[in-house]
């Protein structure tokens, strides 16, 4: 009963904070009115990039070995480490070898692509915290990118967006003595410094003009330049897998998946339709709980928004 009596206090201070944040004209509320925001026609890319290092250098990618992890966790014994039951039960995971970008999609990277492909695909409209307006800021992630604007950068460099399992294996290190961290780089006690999230995104900015042209005082959170934090390298030598931008996955979205999967399963690609996709990683506005490696977060692929960038994976 003591235990029931504190998750719901737990849940009710998690409700009010996300309604005092809502209702507060100094966040970035841009998420769409509609819940399922059309997600507009497919993208035809007739050509991929000649030579993909030319646009994500060489050394921006790390090579992960084939292996078989335990996929998930098991139910938390804790009041307030706000687990949800979509990410367990635990089971087993074998995955291809793949190679994986160490650095989310920056603004410079999406450009090119953009400019490669007239009449395809434009530059998303600019967070509150500009690109240019506030200085050079083409080395932050590409943000306001629907799911399909992000596979068909991923197909253009030659690539795909992750699978969850990939994503996951790639973020927690797993099967390193040494990885397994809940935060990726750094355990639940220092997880400040393994990316940029609610606690400790805050930047300079003091004024921003909200989607009604008024200037309002702003409370400072943003996202940050991609692998700004060095304590957010994991093992991999991969940054942000947790906090700066969510990002886009493969696959749809599946409640129960991990019980209709199996218990033993090859490169898991998700269920084969829905209607969300998957997003992982938490937010420069996410609170720690939310940026785990573990959580699984999910958004209709037409939503567009300042706290959702990608990356790329390719095939080996």
């Amino acid at each position: 009963m003591e235990k029931n009596f504190k998750q719901l206090i737990y849940l009710l201070q998690s409700l009010l904070l996300v309604f005092i944040l809502a209702s507060c004209d100094e966040i970035p509320d841009d998420f769409s009115s509609d819940p399922i925001p059309d997600a507009g026609p497919d993208i035809e890319i007739t050509k991929s990039v000649d030579d993909y290092t030319t646009i994500v250098p060489a050394g921006d990618w790390v090579t992960i070995a084939g292996d078989t992890y335990g996929m998930g966790r098991e139910p938390s014994t804790s009041d307030s480490d706000g687990q949800l039951q979509n990410q367990s039960p635990v089971h087993t995971v074998a995955l291809n070898s793949f190679r994986i970008m160490t650095k989310e999609v920056t603004v410079a990277q999406y450009r090119k692509f953009v400019e490669s492909n007239p009449g395809k695909v434009s530059m998303p409209e600019e967070p509150f915290w500009g690109w240019t307006k506030y200085g050079d800021r083409e080395n932050y992630p590409i943000v306001g990118i629907t799911w399909k604007e992000a596979a068909a950068f991923a197909q253009w460099l030659g690539g795909r967006l992750p699978t969850e399992a990939e994503w996951e294996y790639a973020a927690r290190v797993p099967n390193d003595p040494k990885g397994n961290l809940l935060f990726s780089s750094q355990n639940e006690k220092n997880a400040k410094k393994a990316g940029w999230i609610y606690d400790n995104s805050s930047a300079d900015i003091k004024t921003v003009v909200n989607s009604r042209g008024e200037t309002v005082v702003f409370n400072g959170w943003m996202a940050h330049s991609v692998a700004s934090m060095s304590s957010g390298k994991n093992l991999f030598g991969i940054y942000d897998m947790c906090g700066n931008v969510m990002e886009w996955c493969s696959d749809w979205y599946g409640e129960n998946y991990y019980t209709e999967s199996g218990e033993n399963i090859e490169n898991p690609q998700g269920p084969l339709d829905g209607i969300y996709k998957i997003l992982r990683g938490g937010s420069w506005f996410s609170p720690q709980y939310m940026s785990n490696v573990y959580v699984r977060l999910y958004m209709a692929p037409g939503t567009r928004s300042e706290e959702i960038g990608f990356r790329v994976v390719m095939d080996i």
